[in-house]
Protein backbone atom coordinates (compact mmCIF):
# COMPACT_ATOMS: atom_id res chain seq x y z
CA UNK A 1 0.00 0.00 0.00
CA UNK A 2 1.35 3.45 -1.13
CA UNK A 3 0.01 6.51 1.07
CA UNK A 4 1.92 10.32 1.44
CA UNK A 5 3.05 10.83 5.01
CA UNK A 6 3.09 14.30 6.62
CA UNK A 7 4.36 14.24 10.20
CA UNK A 8 6.42 16.20 12.53
CA UNK A 9 8.26 15.51 15.54
CA UNK A 10 9.41 16.60 18.77
CA UNK A 11 12.30 15.07 21.07
CA UNK A 12 11.25 14.88 24.57
CA UNK A 13 12.99 14.38 27.63
CA UNK A 14 11.29 11.74 30.03
CA UNK A 15 9.42 14.09 32.31
CA UNK A 16 7.88 15.63 29.83
CA UNK A 17 7.08 12.19 28.26
CA UNK A 18 5.20 11.11 30.98
CA UNK A 19 3.44 14.58 31.21
CA UNK A 20 1.91 14.38 28.05
CA UNK A 21 0.96 10.53 28.59
CA UNK A 22 -0.78 11.73 32.16
CA UNK A 23 -2.77 14.25 30.08
CA UNK A 24 -3.92 12.89 27.50
CA UNK A 25 -5.53 9.59 27.00
CA UNK A 26 -3.80 7.64 24.63
CA UNK A 27 -6.53 4.49 23.22
CA UNK A 28 -3.87 2.55 21.79
CA UNK A 29 -0.19 0.82 22.80
CA UNK A 30 2.17 -1.27 20.87
CA UNK A 31 5.47 -2.45 21.28
CA UNK A 32 7.38 -2.61 18.32
CA UNK A 33 11.03 -3.63 16.67
CA UNK A 34 12.50 -1.47 13.65
CA UNK A 35 15.19 -3.66 11.29
CA UNK A 36 16.40 -0.84 9.55
CA UNK A 37 18.68 -1.49 6.19
CA UNK A 38 21.05 0.78 3.90
CA UNK A 39 24.00 -0.18 1.95
CA UNK A 40 27.31 -0.02 3.13
CA UNK A 41 27.65 3.41 1.27
CA UNK A 42 24.95 4.56 2.39
CA UNK A 43 23.10 5.06 -1.39
CA UNK A 44 19.42 4.80 0.24
CA UNK A 45 20.14 8.02 2.46
CA UNK A 46 22.08 9.62 -0.73
CA UNK A 47 18.35 9.36 -2.58
CA UNK A 48 16.46 10.34 0.28
CA UNK A 49 15.14 6.56 0.86
CA UNK A 50 15.03 4.73 4.09
CA UNK A 51 13.87 1.02 4.67
CA UNK A 52 12.95 -0.96 7.22
CA UNK A 53 11.60 -3.69 8.53
CA UNK A 54 8.53 -3.12 11.36
CA UNK A 55 8.24 -6.32 13.66
CA UNK A 56 4.75 -6.15 15.90
CA UNK A 57 4.46 -9.24 17.46
CA UNK A 58 4.79 -12.00 14.68
CA UNK A 59 3.74 -9.69 12.06
CA UNK A 60 6.35 -8.10 9.74
CA UNK A 61 5.65 -5.10 7.38
CA UNK A 62 8.53 -4.07 5.08
CA UNK A 63 8.35 0.00 5.11
CA UNK A 64 10.18 2.17 2.45
CA UNK A 65 10.05 5.80 3.21
CA UNK A 66 10.74 8.38 0.03
CA UNK A 67 11.65 11.57 1.73
CA UNK A 68 10.38 15.16 1.01
CA UNK A 69 10.64 17.43 3.24
CA UNK A 70 8.17 17.31 5.39
CA UNK A 71 5.73 14.50 3.14
CA UNK A 72 6.70 11.41 2.41
CA UNK A 73 5.29 8.57 0.56
CA UNK A 74 5.69 5.68 2.18
CA UNK A 75 5.13 1.73 0.40
CA UNK A 76 4.26 -0.58 3.30
CA UNK A 77 3.99 -4.56 2.40
CA UNK A 78 3.14 -7.20 5.36
CA UNK A 79 5.56 -9.99 4.52
CA UNK A 80 5.98 -13.45 6.23
CA UNK A 81 8.95 -14.20 9.00
CA UNK A 82 10.19 -16.21 6.47
CA UNK A 83 10.25 -13.58 3.67
CA UNK A 84 11.99 -11.54 6.94
CA UNK A 85 14.76 -13.68 7.48
CA UNK A 86 15.55 -14.29 3.68
CA UNK A 87 16.24 -11.00 3.96
CA UNK A 88 18.12 -10.98 7.07
CA UNK A 89 20.18 -13.21 5.30
CA UNK A 90 20.36 -12.84 1.76
CA UNK A 91 20.75 -8.72 2.11
CA UNK A 92 17.88 -7.86 -0.87
CA UNK A 93 15.02 -6.80 -1.02
CA UNK A 94 12.37 -9.83 -2.87
CA UNK A 95 9.14 -7.54 -2.72
CA UNK A 96 7.35 -6.50 -6.60
CA UNK A 97 6.06 -3.82 -4.67
CA UNK A 98 9.24 -2.10 -3.46
CA UNK A 99 11.45 -3.45 -5.99
CA UNK A 100 8.80 -1.70 -8.39
CA UNK A 101 9.13 1.64 -6.49
CA UNK A 102 12.57 1.80 -6.87
CA UNK A 103 12.86 1.40 -10.30
CA UNK A 104 12.75 5.40 -10.46
CA UNK A 105 16.02 5.44 -8.76
CA UNK A 106 19.35 4.49 -9.89
CA UNK A 107 19.54 1.75 -7.53
CA UNK A 108 20.41 -1.21 -9.20
CA UNK A 109 20.99 -5.04 -7.01
CA UNK A 110 21.36 -3.04 -3.59
CA UNK A 111 23.01 -5.26 -1.31
CA UNK A 112 22.00 -4.27 1.70
CA UNK A 113 23.02 -4.54 5.64
CA UNK A 114 21.13 -4.49 8.82
CA UNK A 115 22.58 -1.16 9.89
CA UNK A 116 20.22 -0.77 12.93
CA UNK A 117 17.72 -2.02 15.12
CA UNK A 118 15.32 -0.66 17.66
CA UNK A 119 12.53 -1.16 19.70
CA UNK A 120 9.75 1.92 20.87
CA UNK A 121 6.85 0.93 23.32
CA UNK A 122 4.32 3.94 21.45
CA UNK A 123 1.40 5.00 22.49
CA UNK A 124 -1.09 6.34 19.65
CA UNK A 125 -4.41 8.31 19.83
CA UNK A 126 -6.76 10.33 16.84
CA UNK A 127 -6.27 13.72 17.79
CA UNK A 128 -7.69 16.17 16.72
CA UNK A 129 -8.17 15.10 12.73
CA UNK A 130 -4.47 14.36 13.08
CA UNK A 131 -3.11 10.73 14.90
CA UNK A 132 -0.61 11.92 17.65
CA UNK A 133 2.10 9.30 18.60
CA UNK A 134 4.34 9.15 22.02
CA UNK A 135 7.17 6.85 21.61
CA UNK A 136 10.14 5.85 24.14
CA UNK A 137 13.00 4.19 22.08
CA UNK A 138 15.95 2.11 23.35
CA UNK A 139 18.61 1.63 21.13
CA UNK A 140 22.38 0.57 21.70
CA UNK A 141 22.36 1.60 24.97
CA UNK A 142 20.01 4.99 24.67
CA UNK A 143 16.91 5.09 25.56
CA UNK A 144 14.79 8.79 23.82
CA UNK A 145 11.33 9.85 24.07
CA UNK A 146 9.61 11.03 21.07
CA UNK A 147 5.82 13.08 20.27
CA UNK A 148 5.09 12.42 16.72
CA UNK A 149 2.13 14.02 14.59
CA UNK A 150 0.46 12.83 11.62
CA UNK A 151 -1.48 15.65 9.46
CA UNK A 152 -3.66 15.16 6.15
CA UNK A 153 -1.52 18.92 5.40
CA UNK A 154 1.80 20.54 5.99
CA UNK A 155 -0.39 23.88 7.45
CA UNK A 156 -3.05 21.93 9.67
CA UNK A 157 0.21 19.86 11.14
CA UNK A 158 2.22 22.60 11.85
CA UNK A 159 -0.51 24.78 13.62
CA UNK A 160 -1.15 21.82 15.60
CA UNK A 161 1.80 20.87 16.57
CA UNK A 162 2.67 24.39 17.76
CA UNK A 163 -0.16 24.55 19.99
CA UNK A 164 0.76 21.08 21.63
CA UNK A 165 4.56 22.39 21.87
CA UNK A 166 3.31 25.61 23.42
CA UNK A 167 0.79 23.65 26.11
CA UNK A 168 3.68 21.53 27.19
CA UNK A 169 6.28 24.18 26.79
CA UNK A 170 8.25 22.20 24.53
CA UNK A 171 10.72 23.09 21.78
CA UNK A 172 10.26 22.35 18.72
CA UNK A 173 13.51 21.60 16.23
CA UNK A 174 14.26 20.04 13.52
CA UNK A 175 14.82 16.13 14.51
CA UNK A 176 16.44 13.85 13.37
CA UNK A 177 14.70 10.69 12.39
CA UNK A 178 14.74 7.19 14.71
CA UNK A 179 16.70 5.73 12.24
CA UNK A 180 19.73 8.76 12.24
CA UNK A 181 19.52 8.48 15.75
CA UNK A 182 20.35 4.59 15.92
CA UNK A 183 22.82 5.00 13.41
CA UNK A 184 24.56 7.70 15.73
CA UNK A 185 24.84 5.85 18.26
CA UNK A 186 25.17 1.94 16.98
CA UNK A 187 28.93 0.93 18.18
Amino acid sequence: MKEIEIEFKVLLTKEEHQDILKDIKFDNFVEQTNHYFETGDFILKQNKLSLRVRQICNRFYLMLKDIKNQEAIEVNVEISKDEFDEMMISYKVNNHEINDYLKDYPLEDLILDNKAKLKTFRYYTPYRDCILFLDESHYYGVIDYELELEAKSVEYGQKIIDEISGKYNLTTTDVSGKKTRAYANKK
